[in-house]
């Protein structure tokens, strides 16, 4: 507990009590102490001693000798004649301010004379946070947890005995609405967290730190903003960063794995991109096809012509994807904008369906370290087994059937975007520092904060953290595309960050039908009024991201006659081998085996796993 103090307008410090032993005279009322104690300045000396009783004197009364106005305790600005005993008010008085009036008192006088009743000073209030009890000014400075904002500041504070309820004076003064320039909306004070706030685990959106449920807070009820008092009051200013590496630092979230993810990666680990001469001069050899590849340049007109012929073929046909990064060839073929490139290029099989980006092509065949395999063995290109349709990567647990870095000494297996990932990053999200790659294999090292995407607890696995502040994202939100389609919208839909943001309602995802965490990130149209989760496009942000679709197999014939492609399927959920109908928990459509001629379905899950000796790829 701290010395007790107050506040006091006759001087700057405040006022704590001390042993007077100098027969020095009250600046209040003008008696002399006689060793009594008194408040006084024990930072600078000053002689302005009070009595307690005077220190401790309201600052507005109404007096039985002059009832029509309010009396003011302050400082005689010059000498003036008491009303009471006709002598000078030369130090602290009590003054009327109403214009034309010049009654005063001596503080000796008002005490003598008697008080009709307390004006303005709040010694007693009844405030809604409290409202079965009437709480009581405390003058005197004490250190205290309030049980308003939680916080240990010393000062005054309302006190209600019964129920030791306790808050600091200022969060008692503060409005029930106010507008401040951290939002676009008047907030409200609420003395307890909202319902709407528990069902979820939200966080302050100015500090990020939890939100208690006995802590009052300021919220928005149309966008469901919400920060604590203290923060709504004096929210920190926002630093930049500063960095000497600004120029290595990817930004995120990318719109092209090829050109924003991979080729940087190829460009840091051999220096430069691999020569590669002008097309048709030339057949390349690689070692994860048994076919010379090709170099081959297309423009965005012939692209679209492309997809129109593939589309009137045959219905279903799937996008061109890469072979060893697993993502679409042609990123910008649906979402053209001013800054999409005019041509691209890419190898290409003309014997088969076997595609890559330039920049996964030129691959470097081994990685001497990594730092997301922190014994730092060599890792080795390789591609994975065709049948293998379990193995999953171990930095983000994704199903994978593309190129991958494996350890030779143990059983390490990273993907090509996750190999690829930058030890920095600046995000859309979060411009203002960078975020920094850190991997945690275990759970180890206890909690490391929440995802900003899905606002989810994040124990180990790789995270981006930024060193400045508490923000926090996933390696599932980490690599989101910017913009994602759905084959039911006709707009694009770009990753929204704050799509809660004048948005009063519930959210519901438009693909599986569930409730949408309001906080977290999602994939939106404006004009549509459609949201979508990220897991809710199995290829590009779902359990298949990391999956290239469209390959032929061929089954035995008891199991059935024609080729099956290995693809999602949305038309069909039943298996016509086990009979179940495959539902996944996050609602995304399930991969597996399917006919166009007869509409067969073989499941992945249940029945393929344990056909392997059925199955075989078609060369």
């Amino acid at each position: 507990m701290q010395e007790e103090s107050i506040d006091h307008f006759v001087h700057e410090h405040p006022l704590t009590l001390i042993r007077n032993d100098n027969n020095d005279f009250c600046y209040g009322c003008g008696r002399y102490f006689f060793e009594e104690a008194a408040y006084g300045c024990a930072k600078c000396g000053n002689k302005k001693y009070l009595h307690t009783d005077c220190a401790e004197r309201p600052t507005k009364i109404t007096h039985s000798r002059h009832p029509q106005h309010t009396l003011v305790l302050k400082l005689a600005d010059t000498p003036r004649e008491c009303a009471a005993c006709q002598y000078k008010i030369r130090r602290i008085g009590y003054f009327c301010t109403s214009s034309g009036c010049n009654f005063q008192l001596h503080i000796q006088c008002e005490l003598a004379a008697g008080v009709k009743h307390v004006a303005d000073e709040q010694i007693c209030i009844q405030h809604p946070s409290h409202p079965q009890h009437q709480l009581i000014l405390m003058k005197k400075r004490h250190s205290f947890n309030c049980d308003a904002c939680g916080t240990m500041e010393t000062g005054r504070s309302y006190e209600c005995l019964p129920c030791q309820y306790w808050i600091h004076e200022d969060c008692a003064a503060l409005p029930l609405t106010a507008y401040y320039n951290h939002h676009h909306h008047p907030l409200s004070l609420a003395f307890y967290l909202p319902i709407q706030y528990t069902d979820y685990f939200y966080t302050c959106d100015i500090c990020t730190k939890d939100l208690l449920a006995n802590r009052w807070v300021y919220h928005c009820q149309i966008c469901r903003y919400v920060v604590h008092i203290k923060c709504a009051i004096n929210p920190p200013s926002p630093t930049e960063f500063h960095d000497a590496n600004d120029q290595e630092v990817v930004s995120f979230p990318f719109r092209d794995v090829h050109e924003d993810l991979i080729k940087p990666f190829v460009t840091r680990e051999r220096g430069q991109m691999v020569v590669i001469s002008a097309p048709d001069v030339q057949k390349y050899s690689f070692p994860f096809h048994r076919h010379q590849l090709s170099l081959v340049s297309s423009s965005i007109s012939e692209i679209d012509d492309d997809e129109e012929e593939d589309d009137e073929e045959e219905e279903g046909d799937v996008e061109l994807a890469c072979d060893a990064c697993t993502m679409p060839i042609f990123p910008y073929k649906k979402h053209q904008s001013s800054s999409s490139p005019d041509h691209y290029r890419y190898m290409s099989c003309g014997e088969c369906k076997y595609f890559l980006h330039l920049a996964c092509f030129n691959l470097p065949p081994e990685l001497p370290s990594h730092p997301l395999h922190i014994p730092h063995h060599n890792l080795i290109l390789e591609a994975c087994p065709k049948l293998n349709f379990w193995d999953t990567c171990s930095v983000c647990d994704y199903l994978s059937n593309g190129l991958r870095y494996t350890c030779i000494e143990c059983n390490f297996k990273v993907d090509v975007k996750c190999a690829s990932l930058p030890t920095a990053i600046k995000h859309e999200a979060h411009p203002n520092h960078h975020l920094y790659l850190k991997y945690l294999p275990t759970r180890g090292d206890g909690r490391q904060g929440l995802c900003r995407g899905c606002v989810c607890t994040v124990w180990f696995g790789v995270l981006y953290k930024c060193s400045s502040c508490n923000f926090t994202l996933c390696y599932r939100c980490i690599l989101l595309p910017q913009v994602n389609k759905h084959r039911w919208e006709k707009h694009p839909l770009p990753l929204t960050y704050e799509g809660r943001f004048n948005h009063p309602g519930d959210f519901y995802c438009d693909g599986c039908e569930l409730e949408m965490h309001p906080r977290g990130w999602m994939y939106q149209c404006g004009r549509c009024d459609t949201s979508f989760h990220a897991s809710c496009f199995p290829e590009a942000s779902g359990y298949c991201r990391n999956v290239k679709f469209g390959q032929q197999y061929n089954v035995r014939g008891d199991v059935h006659p024609h080729p099956l492609t290995f693809k999602l399927v949305t038309t069909k959920l039943r298996c016509d081998v086990c009979r179940f109908t495959i539902q996944r928990p996050d609602g995304a459509d399930p991969a597996g085996f399917h006919c166009s001629s007869c509409n067969f379905f073989m499941c992945l899950d249940r029945c393929a796993r344990w056909r392997l000796s059925q199955i075989f790829p078609v060369e």
